[in-house]
This record gives C-alpha cells, structure tokens and sequence, in this order.
C-alpha cells in the first residue's frame, strides 16, 4: 500500500444521468448560428473551419458571412459538402433564436465530461445545508466559518475530491422557462414565451434556448477520494462531529438522499401550487427521480449543474418551502421561475444523477469496455479519415486525368486547325473555292455559285471546272432562251467568265 493509499481513501463510482444534464463550456464557447453551426432538414451540423477551407469553400465570402451572421449564405455555400465540412450533427429538437449552450469537454479525447469540480460544487452546496441544520447565514465570511479557509489549508473540501467523469456522447434539448405571473398576492404559473410574454399554455418556442446535454441513462465513471487522515490533523473544527460524518461513503450518501427528498417535495408542492398546463408532465418526472433514492443508501440522487435554479446552487438553507418566498422591492414574487427540459415529450428539472459506488473489479471491467469502445471507434475514425483520403486522391487523379485529357484535346483540335490553316495557305484561289462546292449540299450551290461569280481572283479555269461540276449534277441549264429561270442568269455569267 502506498503512502497516497494510506492517507486516501478512494471509492470507485458509476454516475447515471437521470435528466438531461448540461455542465456549459463558458458563454465564449456557445455555438452561434451562421458561425459555428447551421441548420438544414431538421438536423444542426456544427461546422469545421479547416474542413471548409480544405473542401474549397471562399474563404473571403465566409469570413463576411460570418460577420453577418448569415446562416443561409454559409449554407449555400456548404450545402453540397455537409458532411465533409462539419464535426458533429444533432437532431434538431426546436427552433430557437438563442444561441446552443454548449457541454464541457475533454480536450484529449474531445468527449463531454462532469468535471470533478462541478460535482464538488454540488455536494458542496448539500453539505452546506447539512451543516447549517437550519440556520441562516448573512454572508460568505460567515460561510467560512463551517468549511473553512482555503489560504490556512483548513478548508472542507480539500480533503473530499471528485475526479473527472467522461460520457460518450451528447445531443441537443430544448429548454422552456416556467414562471410565476402576476401581483400582489394573486400569482399563477405559465410559460415564459418572450421577455414580457408569460401564459398558461405551453409552446415549444419562443424565450426557448437548446442546451448541448447528456441524456438520461447514459453512464460515466469517476472516483471520491477521502482524506479523512489529513482532516484529523486539523484543529479546532467547527461541527467536527458533523463533518466526520462526511467521510463515509454511506453517510454521506444519507445526507445527499435526505436533501435531494426535502428538495423535491418542495418542487412538487410547487408546482401542484402552480399547476398550469404541462405541470403535471414536470410532476410526474419528479415522482420518478423520489423513485431512484435508494432506502439504504447504497447510491444517492444529486442535483447539479446548469439549470439547477436558485434553491439548489444555494444550498437550498433558505426557505422551508418554495411557495412563500418572499417578495421584492419591484413587487414580483422571489425566485419564481424553473428552466424546464423538455426531451422524448418528458417534461423534467435539469441536472439529476445517480451516484453509486462499485468495485475495483468493476472499475477496472467497465473501463476496460471504455478503453476498447474507444479502441473500436478511434480505429474506425481512422479508417474512415484514411477512406476519405482515398476517395480525395482518387478525385484529385480522376480531375487530374479528365484535365489532361481535356489539355489533350485542346491541343489536337489547336494543331489540326494549324494544319488546316496551313494547307488553305497552300491552294490557290480556285482550289480553295472548289472544296467549298465539295463540303456544301449542292441544294445550297446556286448562292454559292453566285459568291463565287462576285470572286475576282478566281480564274477562267475555275469556271470551266465549275461549268463540267454543273453539268455532272444536271445543273447546267441548256435552255438559254428562258431568262426568267435563275440557273440560266447564273450560266449565262459562267460562259461570260469562261469567254474573257
């Protein structure tokens, strides 16, 4: 056993999504439309820049789309090419005027993960309650007093640490805000459908906003390190009895298990309180997270990151119900409003997952499948990248050889024309005006005949061939006395010709 070993304890632990769960990248990394994504047949691609360049898309018109926004134009220009220019699609859950709230992700392997500091934050604001046993407290300082200070090395929640958790995929969920409106003591319940807009009846759009999230059933792995040892050297605990409690797995699971019940009977009483169109869909999804709290504690529900609202990101110290919050200065009701995700027609707060501890033997099983799927998938990205390689050189030989064969023909058609202009150079003027005759219909001969009367350079040996051409095609017109018929006219200035 190793030094880290004996001053740690480490428990391996599956996390289980239970609603859409989104943990944001930063406001910087949201995904805006006509610059990091655009939308075409009910499905979001979210494009690569490089990939774009590669695949010839005008870098210049791009860049001034961009600066517009100018989401169609951008499609235009990628239409034919989607595939190849994108990283990752998504179903498209809604339409949305917002921005998509992008998921954190691991910057190796590019795969979403629940940073071990968002988990921390979330039992942090537990403990929090747990701590204060229904205490109040005015300000930060005071905070301190229970968890301690980090800059004397005292603080709790050094010596409780949650690595990093790594999901396989995330897809998109629209996001409805459910508001209280109203005044005075007459409130009722709606949905948040503009800035100023809140009705009782529900519309997917509208004040709606898409969140990258991990969907509910997926699982990831991370671990809690305890560092009971280190805590103990530490003097003077506020609550020492209470924050021992801490470092067991199972007591802790306890006390996550109680806060998250209190916190959803305090949701349910709200919205039962509020009830409103769709209400008794976000009812019925709380009614199933009380179902996944196990009796004995040997796994407990936590509410996390975005979406988590005022009462969880708090602690949830504050109030013993949801309903009487208290009113502000301005006269609207404190706290009054949820973001609800909406996914598979299920209507649910965001943010709930399962934690459950499980063996080395598991750990390292379930890892394993990890490492192999991750094996499979890298292997077949490769071979996928390796066959878009295959099939752009084969593209590049083929418009390489069409090219050729295009240059080929150019310069055959540009040295037969030189040829040709050669051997015209060559004949005299009657040659040249008696292949004319050989290369027209002779239903066209009498205009040409009448071209080649106009020709001054023509010679009388010209005309004494083109009198024997007429007279081999029955042309020649004998009846001299008919000035009327045209071919007489035309023979008639032949024998002129002939006899100068």
């Amino acid at each position: 056993m190793t030094l880290m070993e004996t001053i740690n304890e480490k428990y391996n632990i599956e996390i289980t999504v239970l609603s859409p769960l989104s943990i944001g990248a930063g406001a910087d990394k949201d995904l805006v439309k006509g610059v990091d994504f655009i939308v075409k047949d009910k499905k979001v691609y979210l494009l690569n820049l490089k990939k774009m360049i590669e695949n010839g898309v005008d870098i210049q018109s791009l860049t001034t789309y961009f600066a517009d926004k100018n989401a169609g134009a951008v499609l235009k220009m990628v239409e034919g090419k989607l595939n190849a220019v994108s990283d990752t699609q998504f179903d498209l859950p809604s339409n949305s005027d917002n921005d998509i709230k992008s998921f954190v992700k691991n910057e190796l392997s590019g795969k979403p993960i629940i940073p071990g500091s968002s988990l921390k934050g979330a039992v942090r604001s537990v403990i929090l309650d747990y701590l204060l046993t229904g205490q109040k407290i005015v300000n930060s300082k005071e905070e301190r007093t229970y968890f301690g200070d980090s800059t004397k090395g005292d603080e709790l929640m050094r010596f409780i640490k949650f690595s990093d958790a790594e999901f396989d995929e995330t897809a998109l969920v629209n996001t409805k805000i459910f508001n209280l409106y109203g005044s005075g003591n007459s409130w009722q319940g709606g949905w948040k459908h503009s800035g100023r807009e809140t009705a009782k009846n529900y519309q997917a759009t509208g004040f709606n906003t898409l969140y990258e999230s991990i969907l509910p059933e997926q699982k990831g792995l991370c671990s809690i390190m305890f560092s009971k040892v280190l805590f103990d050297r530490i003097e003077n605990h506020i609550k020492k009895t209470e924050k021992e409690r801490l470092f067991s797995i199972i007591e802790l699971f306890e006390i996550i298990n109680r806060h998250t019940k209190n916190y959803i009977k305090k949701e349910i009483a709200f919205f039962k309180k509020y009830s409103t169109d769709k209400t008794d869909e976000i009812i019925k999804s709380l009614e199933y997270l009380a179902t996944q709290i196990s009796e004995d504690n040997s796994s407990c529900v936590l509410k996390m990151s975005a979406g988590s609202g005022f009462h969880s990101i708090t602690g949830d110290w504050q109030y013993d119900d949801y309903i009487e919050t208290g009113i502000w200065n301005s006269g609207k009701r404190k706290y009054k409003s949820r973001k609800i995700a909406i996914h598979n027609d299920c209507f649910s707060l965001m943010g709930f997952v399962k934690l459950r501890p499980i063996s080395e033997e598991e750990y390292e099983k379930r890892r394993e499948i990890r490492v192999e799927k991750e094996r499979q998938i890298s292997e077949e990205r490769q071979a996928e990248q390796e066959r878009i390689r295959v099939e752009k050189e084969r593209k590049v030989k083929e418009d390489s050889e069409k090219q050729r064969k295009i240059e080929e023909e150019r310069l055959k058609k540009e040295q037969e024309e030189q040829a040709e202009q050669q051997r015209l150079a060559a004949l005299s003027s009657d040659d040249k005006e008696k292949e004319k005759y050989d290369n027209q219909l002779k239903s066209e001969w009498g205009n040409l005949v009448n071209s080649s009367l106009d020709n001054a350079e023509l010679t009388k040996s010209f005309y004494e061939w083109l009198k024997q051409k007429l007279s081999e095609n029955k042309l020649w017109n004998v009846n001299m006395n008919d000035n009327k018929d045209k071919w007489v006219k035309r023979c008639s200035k032949i024998e002129e010709k002939i006899r100068q």
